[in-house]
């Protein structure tokens, strides 16, 4: 019997190769589309989002420089990601970006004027993270303007970057371009915000009252503002704080209880205790409880707080659509929930934006886009008493689906269930893989029944 391959055989397996390769087509590639993501960051300009499988992609502005003396940056308007791996927690600073990778070990990427890569340098390249040189058995970031600062598993906290006012609570005003610890601050168990503390304990440390409005004694801070170079201190009358977080102007915490509360400038609502003042409000220095809010797991720095069951309340101004209810530049003296957003397992928030991670993996973006942060593909114009851009998206739009990465098109629908993200086959390529397999074998019968006449 002849073992030759002969022209019918060849042209068998041509077919059947073909065939192959069409199953091979259809199959999903192994990239971002096939991801769900764990955790997401927000700037006033930038957003992160973490996969599952430890990637890190970004959008809006990114930053870098400065060695060569001057800060540039581009606007990223779709989702890219960042060359990292193995990472567990993200954090966006207000001009540079953050991550800790399984390790323990940190990596940063962006501006670096005033240290903020920890890399003893001032210099940086885009979208090119560093490990921050020295420090390890981290356990979690968090970002500041233009500074990080570092819980590390033995409850101590270290911190890098700018300290023009004692950011870095070392009690010096020198910028430090490697972390060091902040001194007399141990026992911690979760950072947050701006250089905020919470202690095993349960109560909360801070080093640079200028920001939160008291001191020790909840009475302004501005008269013991100026030399105090960034000692920590306990904000008395904090305890059993489960989640804190804060903004330039307010600081807004949740108790064990699940009940919401904040202090600092009381204006458009900011509060959320009823209280509507817009011109001359009062800083409030005693924390007030916002009206009817209870059942709260965490709370982000725009005013925002997610509950239990996974709905998201906003209050305060309204800039640039941030609520994520339609409207723009209005403002909420209560509390009000995002109409549409249910099964919300995280938030983050700055300035002009808010993003939700729903329990499917999607990322959700509101508010401004004048950098791109919305993440669909498109960009508005910057003006601050805009109302009509239709770029700015005034209800949550769909950044990353369920599966990872959807295209613009698909981005631009908003609070509703969008095109299915499925990794399987769809009928058309199920159709055409059936045919070539069936066309394969007619060929192949065919050529058999033609070889043994």
């Amino acid at each position: 019997m002849s073992n030759k391959t002969g022209p019918a055989s060849l042209l068998c397996q041509t077919f059947l190769l073909l065939a192959f390769l069409a199953i091979g087509a259809a199959l999903p590639m192994a990239e971002a589309s096939s991801d769900r993501f764990v955790a997401v960051s927000c700037s006033s300009s930038n957003v992160m989002a973490l996969s599952e499988n430890g990637t890190v992609w970004t959008w809006g502005r990114i930053y870098w420089g400065y060695e060569n003396g001057s800060c540039e940056w581009y606007d990223q308007t779709t989702p890219v990601q960042v060359p990292i791996e193995n990472v567990t927690a993200i954090s966006s600073g207000t001009d540079h970006s953050v991550a800790l990778k399984s390790d323990g070990t940190v990596w940063a990427w962006g501006y670096n004027y005033w240290g903020e890569l920890g890399d003893g340098t001032r210099a940086s390249e885009p979208l090119t993270p560093v490990q921050v040189v020295g420090l390890n058995n981290v356990e979690s970031i968090s970002a500041g303007n233009g500074y990080t600062i570092a819980l590390k598993n033995d409850g101590t906290v270290w911190a890098w970057g700018m300290n023009n006012i004692g950011q870095l609570g070392d009690g010096t005003q020198e910028n430090r371009y490697t972390p060091v610890m902040v001194k007399g601050l141990t026992d911690v168990v979760a950072i947050k915000g701006a250089a905020l503390a919470i202690k095993e304990d349960g109560t909360v440390w801070s080093w640079r009252p200028g920001l939160f409005g008291v001191d020790e004694g909840n009475e302004s801070s501005m008269a013991v503002f100026m030399g105090r170079e960034g000692i920590p201190f306990q904000i008395q009358g904090l305890k059993n704080v489960r989640d804190i977080d804060t903004s330039i102007s307010h600081t807004v915490f949740v108790k064990e209880d699940g009940t919401v509360w904040s202090w600092g400038h009381s204006g458009y609502g900011t509060l959320g205790d009823g209280t509507m003042i817009e011109i001359n409000a009062p800083f409030i220095t005693t924390p007030v409880q916002a009206r009817g809010l209870i059942n709260v797991k965490s709370v982000s720095s725009a005013s925002v707080a997610l509950k239990n069951d996974g709905t998201v309340w906003v209050w305060g101004y309204n800039n640039f659509g941030k609520h994520g209810d339609g409207k723009s530049f209005d403002a909420k003296a209560v509390p009000t929930q995002v109409p549409g957003m249910s099964d919300v397992i995280a938030i983050a928030s700055g300035s002009f934006n808010t993003v939700f991670l729903k329990k499917d993996g999607s990322v959700w973006t509101c508010g401004a886009n004048n950098c791109g942060q919305i993440g669909d593909g498109t960009r508005s114009d910057w003006v601050l008493d805009s109302q009509n851009d239709e770029n700015d998206k005034r209800v949550p739009v769909r950044v990353l689906g369920s599966q990872g990465v959807v295209s613009t098109a698909q981005a631009n629908d908003t609070l509703s269930p969008g095109p299915s993200q499925s990794s399987g086959f769809d009928l058309s390529t199920i159709i055409t893989m059936i045919c070539l397999l069936f066309s394969g074998g007619l060929v192949y019968s065919a050529l058999r029944k033609s070889r043994n006449s």
